[in-house]
């Protein structure tokens, strides 16, 4: 038995030097929500799913170049998956910020691959591809400019709240003006 314990501490004492040893050349950056350029409106998205698939639901804000609060949604979309969710969201967000006549767009979301899909710099699958055709038809439309980047969780926090009340509603759209 004590043989078995000494086994256990040394393999933790092992994992954290292992540990240790990877973050040696890593430094520590402040990762935290910055407003858009001066003349752009910001949107960040977030989809989420409760099983994957799952009960699902997507969220997201507009926010001006002065960080202020141009409206909020949370979205129900039953149950999808969460690529499915994230690509619907941004979909939804695409459509709000076109209904408000924004011109200079910027969309954050937190997921690389869905970045990749309305980048054009990766394929989606034939459940996904009419979703996302309609995202990038909005994306290229002339007389908008519309910029796409990945954006860290822990500057997405408030897309993710949305996300999550939209998970937690029967259906429809709910707006936070």
């Amino acid at each position: 038995m004590l043989e078995k314990y000494e086994e256990i501490i040394q393999a933790i004492h092992k994992d954290a030097q292992e540990s240790s040893n990877r973050d040696a050349g890593r430094s520590k950056i402040l990762i935290r929500w910055h407003s858009p350029p001066a003349g752009w409106t910001l949107l960040n998205t977030d989809g989420a799913s409760k099983g994957n698939p799952g009960r699902a639901g997507g969220g997201g804000v507009l926010r001006g170049d002065k960080g202020e609060w141009i409206c909020g949604f949370g979205e129900s979309m039953r149950v999808c998956t969460t690529m499915k969710a994230e690509i619907k969201v941004v979909l939804r967000g695409l459509k709000i910020a076109k209904s408000l006549d924004i011109t200079r767009l910027w969309v954050q979301v937190d997921s690389f691959n869905l970045v990749e899909l309305l980048k054009g710099e990766s394929h989606s699958c034939a459940e996904h591809a009419p979703i996302v055709s309609q995202c990038r038809a909005i994306i290229n439309h002339e007389g908008s400019e519309v910029l796409i980047s990945h954006c860290y969780r822990e500057a997405n926090k408030i897309a993710d709240a949305l996300a999550n009340i939209g998970c937690n509603l029967t259906s429809g759209l709910a707006m936070y003006d």
